[in-house]
């Protein structure tokens, strides 16, 4: 049976943390120092998730960032824990995998409270962190319990209340939140709320283009809100084509009018994408729904901005779309 070595993580200061690892015969320690808040720490908790499941991650620095504690996996329990200057490692040993996510739980928490000790102004970063430990101590929990495909992140509502109004642009905080049905039930919420509180609270979800605003648009296609109306056409403008398109769609579901004014000026778009994703929109709509010269308005802009389309599948389907909307006399 392998022994495995044992791990300790201090931070006696918001500005340093100290580690120990002992195997049984020797005992090695780092030390290193930062500027607070460690971005290492909250890296590492939100890469921790990822060791659980199988993968290598750097997670540490010490000594004026010179060496990194790494990780790769050992075998169903455990992994390789080193720490390295990129050549000779100082120490390499087995650790186990929940022992060693258990550590960055316990330390995080000390973490937290150095922190609020010193009182240093980072609520972002805080929350992130609380969100981040939750997390990863759940995780643990169905670790252990061989229950890994059960796990389903989560965060309380609170907490994604103040990500939305405070915290909208933490990259760890996006992605984590974007992937739990808080998010959802927070958005389905909104149209119980007053004009006031939802109109703001979409103009944060929307004014970002990441996996939120994602989601949201998602979520605004099968149930629209009147009042996200200028957000969805604000991100109509972006440069990523994914989410034109599903702003596009949405806001076709709020108000069809503005959608199809919208998709005529991405229509004179030189990005061929813009252009597919108007074509696309007028499609969806139909050209039963809009009147003779709506119908040639859209016909004209298709035609024209297929000719600056080079390439010949993508200009063909813009034709062949601006063909159903062609106005027959008689």
């Amino acid at each position: 049976m392998t022994a495995f070595a044992t791990l300790e993580l201090d931070y006696p200061t918001p500005t340093t943390v100290e580690c120990r690892v002992e195997t049984g015969e020797d005992t090695y320690a780092f030390e290193g120092a930062f500027s607070a808040p460690s971005a290492d720490l909250l890296d590492a908790v939100y890469t921790l998730p990822s060791v659980l499941g199988g993968d290598s991650a750097s997670l540490l620095r010490f000594a004026d960032w010179r060496l990194r504690l790494q990780v790769r996996p050992h075998d169903a329990e455990s992994v390789q824990l080193t720490v390295t200057d990129g050549s000779d490692p100082e120490v390499s040993v087995p650790v186990a995998t929940d022992h060693l996510c258990e550590v960055f739980v316990t330390a995080g928490r000390t973490y937290l409270k150095r922190l609020r000790d010193a009182d240093i102004t980072t609520d972002c970063y805080r929350l992130a962190l609380t969100v981040g430990l939750h997390d990863l101590e759940r995780r643990v929990e169905y670790y252990d319990a061989g229950r890994m495909d059960d796990y389903e992140p989560s965060v309380e509502r609170a907490n994604v209340e103040t990500f939305v109004f405070d915290c909208r642009r933490n990259d760890h905080l996006v992605a984590f939140v974007a992937g739990t049905d808080a998010l959802t039930e927070f958005v389905a919420d909104l149209r119980r709320r007053d004009d006031e509180y939802a109109t703001d609270a979409y103009r944060q979800l929307l004014q970002h283009r990441d996996a939120v605003c994602t989601h949201v648009l998602r979520h605004l296609r099968d149930a629209p809100d009147d009042r996200a109306r200028q957000y969805l056409r604000n991100v109509c403008w972006s440069n990523d084509p994914e989410l034109r398109s599903r702003a596009l769609d949405a806001l076709e579901t709020v108000d069809r009018e503005e959608a199809l004014d919208a998709a005529l000026t991405l229509a004179k778009d030189r990005d061929p994408d813009a252009i597919v994703a108007a074509a696309r929109l007028f499609a969806d709509v139909g050209a039963e729904a809009v009147d003779d010269a709506q119908r040639d308005r859209i016909e004209s802009a298709l035609d024209r901005a297929a000719d600056r389309i080079d390439d010949t599948a993508a200009a063909d389907e813009v034709r062949t779309i601006a063909k159903q909307f062609r106005v027959r006399s008689g």
